[in-house]
């Protein structure tokens, strides 16, 4: 249960259970599985080294996403819209942050290839995925190679970059800066 419910959706895998088993998976039950099993990933990935055969220069990407957590029970009647102010919005949204990591060679006249490639997912506070990610860049050479810093142009993420990171130079993503 644990295997499918991190390589696809969460009941697909309970689908595939059923199929190959003959019985179906309470969802609590299958919700406890996952939980257990997730308990021990942030000690995996902490205990892993750093890879073998990085590049001179660290970059690091950090990008946040809010993602609704209410789904409409039914359709609304069609009237005036009202526009949720900012704080409303926020209450109504769980935060996810992703952070990249990989070193690359660069080479005059060519495009830079990223080695060694690692992107990791949290759910919860900013700050505390932030602290976890200075560990892994550490790991990987922050502070011993020149380091940038891809962001979205959160003002949180930049502050938290200057506070905990201040020696990667902050650059703006290209996606964002089209946008």
């Amino acid at each position: 249960m644990a295997r499918l419910a991190v390589t696809g959706a969460y009941d697909e895998g309970r689908d595939t259970l059923e199929t190959l088993l003959g019985r179906r998976i309470p969802k609590a039950m299958g919700e406890e599985i996952v939980a257990a099993q997730a308990a021990h990933v942030r000690d995996f990935q902490t205990a892993l080294p750093a890879p073998e055969g990085d590049g001179s220069v660290l970059v690091i990407q950090a990008d946040g996403k809010g993602v609704c957590m209410v789904v409409p029970k039914a359709p609304k009647e069609k009237g005036p819209r009202i526009r949720r102010r900012p704080p409303a919005a926020r209450a109504r949204k769980s935060w996810r942050w992703i952070f990249t990591l990989y070193t690359i060679d660069p080479e005059p006249g060519c495009p830079p290839v990223p080695l060694n490639r690692r992107v990791y997912a949290f759910i919860g506070p900013k700050k505390d995925a932030f602290a976890w990610l200075v560990a892994e860049a550490k790991k990987r050479g922050y502070g011993t190679k020149p380091t940038l810093f891809l962001s979205d142009g959160d003002p949180d993420l930049a502050t938290l970059q200057a506070a905990m990171l201040p020696e990667a130079v902050p650059c703006l993503d290209w996606i964002h800066c089209v946008e």
